[in-house]
């Protein structure tokens, strides 16, 4: 499953490729945690319509997703993640 999806993140990004490189989505982003057996893990959301989720690896964190972030906002509800340990999580 994880080598599906790196090579569906290969696939997209020459076509997210045409976001802003200096864009910002820090300020655009809405907060949230959610519980997981007692832990509390963090995601950012931002955007309308149907889901896509982004997974970081180690040792990365939500940020690291902010360039595809900010090309599919406008299409579709966009969830980045801190995995357990990470960042806010």
């Amino acid at each position: 499953m994880v080598r599906l999806l790196s090579l569906i993140v290969l696939l997209l990004a020459p076509l997210l490729s045409h976001a802003d490189a200096g864009s910002d989505i820090w300020d655009e982003v809405e907060h949230h945690y959610v519980d997981s057996d007692g832990v509390n893990i963090h995601y950012v959301t931002v955007g309308e319509g149907p889901v896509v989720l982004f997974v970081h690896g180690v040792p990365n964190w939500w940020y690291d997703w902010r360039h595809q972030m900010a090309a599919l906002k406008d299409s579709y509800k966009v969830v980045a993640m801190d995995t357990r340990g990470y960042n806010d999580s």
